[in-house]
C-alpha cells in the first residue's frame, strides 16, 4: 500500500513479468502477452484489464 494515492511506484517491471508470463494453453507455449495482443487465437479486438496496489 502506498498511501492515499499521492505516491508514484515504479512497476514495470511486475507487469513485463506478468506479460512475459508462459500461459501453455497452445503448443507454443503462449505468454500472456500474446493472448492479450489476439496472436494466440487470432482475435483483432483484444484487451487487458490490471489492478496493482490494491490496499
Amino acid at each position: 500500500y502506498t498511501g492515499q494515492q499521492r505516491h508514484v511506484c515504479y512497476l514495470i517491471p511486475m507487469w513485463e513479468e506478468v506479460l512475459r508470463f508462459k500461459t501453455y494453453c497452445s503448443e507454443k507455449k503462449d505468454t500472456v502477452a500474446d493472448i492479450v495482443s489476439g496472436r494466440t487465437f487470432r482475435q483483432a479486438n483484444c484487451g487487458m484489464a490490471g489492478v496493482a496496489n490494491v490496499g
